[in-house]
Parts: structure tokens; C-alpha cells; sequence
């Protein structure tokens, strides 16, 4: 279980247009979205857990309260990022997965 697994799987998802389908079509009514998600990524060899789903799924540049209280002033301005497929693919998850895999892998108060 890693990352890295779950990030080759968004890939694997990115590159494959009938796995996008069949992972939509398994989403779509699943009453438990990261299981049905983590579920179809076993069946096609990947195997990680929620928290490396939500580590992949992470927009990049992320940084989270922990991370941010961390932080020591300054400004570093960065330019946006390349879109590319996966990064589109994996943020269309994040939409859909995101709010499940917060609410169950981490405590995070808004």
C-alpha cells in the first residue's frame, strides 16, 4: 500500500478511457465512493489505502494546516502549473472522493 500505487492507478485511469468509464459507472451510486474507488484499483492490481488515495489525490502544491503552521513568512510566487490530462483526471476525482476522504481519513475542522 502507497502512494505511489494509488498515483499509477489515476495514471493508469488517465491513459485508459474504458477504465474511466467503468470507474465512473462503479462511483456512480456507491454509497461508499473511496471504498467502490479502492475497490476497482485492487481488482486492476493497485493496492494502497485511503490516506494514499488522498496523499495522490492532493492538488499539488497543497499545503495543510500542519504544514502551514510550519511556515515562516516570505513569499515565493510560483507560475501555474502545465495542465496536463492527469493532473485533470486526478483533480476530477479529488471533486467527487475528496469530501468522503477527509471526512473519513482525517480530522480537519472547517
Amino acid at each position: 500500500m502507497s502512494r505511489e500505487a494509488a498515483v499509477a492507478f489515476l495514471a493508469t485511469v488517465a491513459a485508459d478511457a474504458n477504465l474511466r468509464n467503468e470507474l465512473d459507472a462503479c462511483l456512480e451510486g456507491a454509497t461508499d465512493e473511496v471504498g467502490a474507488f479502492i475497490e476497482l484499483a485492487a481488482q486492476k492490481g493497485h493496492s494502497f489505502a485511503p490516506a494514499d488515495l488522498a496523499e495522490a489525490l492532493r492538488p499539488e502544491g497543497y499545503v495543510d494546516e500542519e504544514e502551514l503552521d510550519r511556515v515562516a513568512g516570505g513569499l515565493n510566487p510560483q507560475p501555474d502549473p502545465p495542465l496536463s490530462y492527469f493532473v485533470e483526471v486526478r483533480s476530477r476525482y479529488y471533486n467527487i472522493l475528496g469530501p468522503a476522504l477527509y471526512k473519513t481519513s482525517f480530522s480537519i475542522s472547517r
